[in-house]
């Protein structure tokens, strides 16, 4: 019924269409689209540089866990998540990005629950610099996330 509106809207000489538009004919709405991105929303958290470690949760399969920190040009920075577990004993992917791009030697890829994941090295900027914990698209998971000098 949605598209047969639709499609009158388009006889009766819209001359454009947006995919968003199309998006809220078909599921009906604002409300189905605003829903929609708040399912597909990941983990987010900001951590401290030498500060206390803080959970990492990758809570539905097929999404990923984000922290940020602030970092300084030329700070020598060791991202560790310890304790990593996902849901289908799978592996856990740690990366780490900042103002010029992909930062250390990461990504960094373990398989197995339990062993710790890092990425380490020196920042080329200064600015806010983002961690993803990723686990296989399948699975759940979970650790705790610590950034030192």
């Amino acid at each position: 019924m949605r598209l047969r509106t639709f499609g009158r809207a388009l006889a009766a000489g819209l001359s454009t269409v947006t995919v968003a538009s199309v998006v809220l004919l078909i599921t009906g709405g604002p409300a189905m689209a605003r829903a929609a991105a708040t399912s597909a929303a990941i983990s987010r958290c900001t951590v401290s540089v030498n500060g206390p470690a803080v959970p990492m949760k990758v809570t539905a399969p097929g999404r990923s866990a984000k922290c940020t920190f602030h970092g300084s040009v030329g700070q020598r920075i060791a991202v560790v998540i310890t304790n990593p577990v996902s849901s289908d004993s799978g592996c856990q992917t740690l990366g780490l990005t900042g103002p010029n791009g992909p930062a250390g030697n990461s990504p960094q890829t373990q398989c197995g629950n339990g062993t710790p994941v890092a990425v380490s090295g020196r920042l080329s900027g200064t600015g806010t610099y983002t961690v993803l914990f990723e686990v296989d698209p399948v699975a759940t998971g979970h650790g705790s996330l610590r950034v030192s000098t």
